[in-house]
């Protein structure tokens, strides 16, 4: 899969920080929506924005009424732009493939980027490790004393919890899942400083580990180290 050489728009709903800074999509732009609750009117504004960009994803925090407003948006209100609503996937590692496979395919339509997502979601294998008091880690900072309070989910289509306990015990868990995937590994820390990584021996098991999201694909396109 070759990159356009034509720069993208990504506008976020929420943090977008981590991904504009990840080195296989940091080439595009990136603009944030922090308002989850924006009004379509908002939305419409801001898209207005970039009219003159010729390609825009709208990366969203999933609902159905999102969904609506926005595909309304697309069709209705902006029908002269090429606007790409998306849902934000199931961890960030997944938002990672998304953009990366949308951006590289500027020319397609949005149900044509849909469909090769839906086909390379069958190729996915998706896990989250998280620490069961990470909310409160990352508004306070702390370090993180209770070792064994990680949590594993798969969450390929629907989320369902494997195992919890200390993270090295997860992470060779999760070696076993894997073999053969290449990857795509998103570390968080309790300071919200994002490590982006190639291969599950890459992740230093620090004490201020709050998230780690990892996606195994067949095939990517790129070469990764699995």
């Amino acid at each position: 899969m070759n990159q356009s050489n034509r720069q993208t728009t990504i506008i976020v709903e929420g943090n977008s920080g981590f991904l504009k800074s990840h080195p296989l999509i940091k080439a595009n732009k990136f603009v944030s929506q922090p308002n989850l609750s924006a009004s379509l009117s908002d939305i419409i504004a801001l898209i207005q924005e970039y009219k003159m960009d010729q390609h825009i994803i709208y990366l969203y925090q999933p609902s159905h009424k999102k969904q609506q407003a926005l595909w309304k948006l697309r069709n209705l209100f902006l029908p002269e732009l090429n606007i790409k609503p998306l849902p934000y996937p199931n961890n960030h590692a997944e938002a990672v493939h998304l953009l990366f496979l949308v951006a590289s395919n500027p020319s397609q339509t949005l149900q044509q980027n849909l469909f090769a997502w839906n086909v390379l979601k069958g190729q996915m294998k998706s896990f989250v490790i998280q620490h069961a008091k990470a909310k409160k880690i990352l508004k306070t900072k702390d370090k993180i004393t209770s070792e064994d309070k990680y949590m594993l989910y798969q969450n390929d289509f629907n989320q369902k919890k494997l195992n919890k306990g200390l993270l090295n015990a997860l992470l060779e868990q999760i070696k076993g899942y894997i073999k053969g995937y290449k990857l795509l590994i998103i570390q968080e820390t309790a300071e919200k400083k994002y490590h982006y990584l190639r291969s599950v021996n890459q992740i230093e098991t620090t004490d201020d580990t709050v998230k780690i999201s990892i996606c195994a694909v067949k095939d990517l396109g790129v070469e990764s180290n699995g």
